[in-house]
């Protein structure tokens, strides 16, 4: 091989070696994880879900539409309509939440569930007591009227992931009532506060539509 092509053999094999070495000192790149440890963002108008609600008067009822996918698997099949108190610790949260329960704050509730485009009716159920028996689920009646807010819980579990957990420490559930067996789909809720006692009114509350806990 004449001497000139040698050279030009040597020379390509060294470019090759150069390059080959710059690129095998470069960093890895790391990979963009950003979009699964950021915060989880509300998703606007799905169950589970919280909006502001001041414990006054109610001059017209509050309208919500909004979605129920299916359960998760921490969830029943009993959808909750009530709200969500919070606190500072465990026991503020308690104290308020039973402060709610015990006024006998009244509502009146009316929800309906799209189905070919026109809404229907969804019959509600009301937890009443029995003097010193237990407690049971009757149906409310024709006018929407629930007489007080029972505690309860939901799924936790299924609000955190939906990225609305309470700012507070603490947070309890009451409930005014439930739709058993609701089934996913479009949805619009009405609810109006009957006469609550004046002082509801400086209490931090908050709508909360959420799937009930399903015990193992």
């Amino acid at each position: 091989m004449p001497m000139r092509s040698i050279k030009l053999v040597l020379s390509t094999l060294m470019l090759f070696g150069s390059v080959a070495m710059l690129v095998a000192c470069q960093p890895a790149q790391a990979p963009d994880t950003s979009a699964r440890t950021g915060p989880v963002a509300p998703r606007e108008g799905v169950v589970p879900l919280v909006r502001p609600l001041s414990l006054t008067a109610m001059a017209e009822p509050l309208v919500l539409e909004f979605e129920l996918p299916p359960p998760g698997p921490n969830s029943s099949s009993t959808l909750m309509i009530g709200l969500r108190l919070t606190g500072a610790d465990e026991a503020a949260a308690a104290a308020v939440a039973r402060m709610v329960a015990e006024s006998g704050l009244q509502a009146e509730l009316e929800l309906t569930h799209t189905e070919s485009g026109k809404p229907i009716a969804v019959r509600l159920v009301r937890r009443e007591s029995r003097g010193h028996g237990p407690s049971e689920l009757v149906p409310v009646g024709a006018d929407g009227r629930v007489p007080r807010a029972v505690q309860t819980t939901v799924d936790q579990i299924a609000v955190e992931q939906a990225g609305i957990s309470s700012a507070a420490s603490s947070s309890r559930s009451l409930a005014f009532a439930w739709a058993r067996d609701a089934r996913p789909g479009s949805y619009a809720l009405r609810l109006k506060l009957l006469n609550p006692q004046p002082d509801l009114a400086s209490i931090d509350a908050e709508l909360l539509l959420a799937y009930q806990y399903r015990a193992k």
